[in-house]
């Protein structure tokens, strides 16, 4: 993020961003490279976030429903990290890495038919594939196979225009929020004036990528988020953003 006033500490009750502070997912005591993998992956979306994401302009778009905020805060961290995949192949590694053990720890690889809490994460997978021309990982295919015919008839045409302003904050959100409206989740329109206390504000989208504490009793549900700016928020939320705070040290490919 070429920042030199950043304080990085590692915890389970949040992973995300609070203004200088940024907090990542504790590492299990012997790490396999497969653990360095994923790890590397929660730490480059963070840079990514903080690099690319303008706060501010991301307060003033937001919208107020909460399947709308989960859409639009899903697109942003979308937008960021794909950014970051077309100029750093390490971190387009890393970045898919750690997108494939979410997608396990949320069940996606085994999932059986859509459900509505799915739904931030279907179009985030989708909006993915057009912004970085790649294929999902295995983990996220059957997931989105559900998904797909049915999203792309009625945001199908607000996804193909993404890509083309994906260093364009604003009016990538614009498009975002035609999606929103396309899906009909409710209140939408968020405030596009400037407020006199803006800055004092947190970040309620990257809010929405900070962890409920109480992950370890929790370890069976699926809460949390990979980006946050503000307070580390204790509201629970729900998708592939919730993963990083229920890491699992250790969990899957054994050490080479």
């Amino acid at each position: 993020a070429k920042r030199g006033d950043l304080t990085v500490t590692f915890g389970h009750e949040s992973t995300g961003v609070s203004g200088t502070h940024v907090r990542l997912p504790v590492p299990p005591r012997l790490v396999s490279a497969a653990d360095m993998g994923r790890l590397r992956g929660a730490a480059d979306a963070q840079a990514l976030r903080i690099r690319y994401h303008d706060a501010k302009l991301h307060r003033r778009r937001l919208p107020s429903g909460r399947e709308a905020r989960d859409v639009f805060e899903a697109a942003e961290q979308v937008r960021v990290e794909a950014l970051g995949c077309k100029r750093f192949t390490g971190v387009a590694e890393n970045l898919v890495k750690h997108l494939e053990y979410r997608c396990r720890l949320q069940g996606y690889d085994d999932v059986g038919e859509r459900d509505t809490a799915q739904l931030a994460d279907a179009i985030a997978l989708m909006v993915r594939e057009k912004l970085t021309d790649a294929p999902l990982p295995e983990a996220a295919a059957t997931m989105i196979e559900l998904w797909r015919p049915w999203l792309h008839e009625i945001v199908g045409d607000q996804v193909g225009k993404l890509a083309a302003c994906v260093e364009d904050q604003e009016t990538f959100s614009t498009l975002v929020k035609e999606m929103i409206r396309a899906l009909d989740l409710g209140d939408e329109e968020g405030d596009d004036g400037d407020s006199e206390t803006e800055d004092e504000v947190p970040d309620e989208a990257d809010e929405n990528q900070a962890r409920s504490e109480g992950a370890d009793s929790e370890a069976d549900g699926m809460t949390a988020s990979d980006s946050g700016e503000g307070e580390f928020d204790q509201e629970t939320e729900v998708g592939l953003a919730a993963a990083d705070e229920r890491y699992v040290p250790g969990l899957g490919e054994e050490d080479p």
